[in-house]
């Protein structure tokens, strides 16, 4: 009885954990800043939307990151700013996100 009990409480752990893990890097949406295309975003999108056809892509006319935008290249995963010094390093930073 004691080595069913133990292995329950394993198994409710490992399916706690994966489910934990599944919510952290399932990514659904990535909303882009109109205003950062100019920044050389535009190939990302088309890029992502391409390669991921199942993650939503949502240009915006503004996400409100006006400092990070003005620097550089950025989305917003999961109400989170996603950025990087190029467009070619926020592509590779979104693909290991992704996995």
């Amino acid at each position: 009885m004691t080595s069913t009990l133990i292995m329950i409480i394993i198994l409710l752990r490992m399916m706690i954990t994966a489910a934990w893990l599944h919510g952290v890097t399932a990514m659904k949406k990535i909303k882009y800043c109109k205003r950062n295309m100019k920044n050389g975003l535009e190939p990302v999108y088309k890029a992502m939307k391409k390669k991921y056809p199942d993650i939503k892509q949502k240009k915006s006319d503004c996400l409100g990151n006006c400092k990070t935008c003005k620097l550089e290249c950025f989305v917003v995963v999961k109400s989170k700013p996603i950025a990087a010094p190029s467009a070619d390093q926020l592509y590779k930073r979104l693909k290991k996100m992704i996995g």
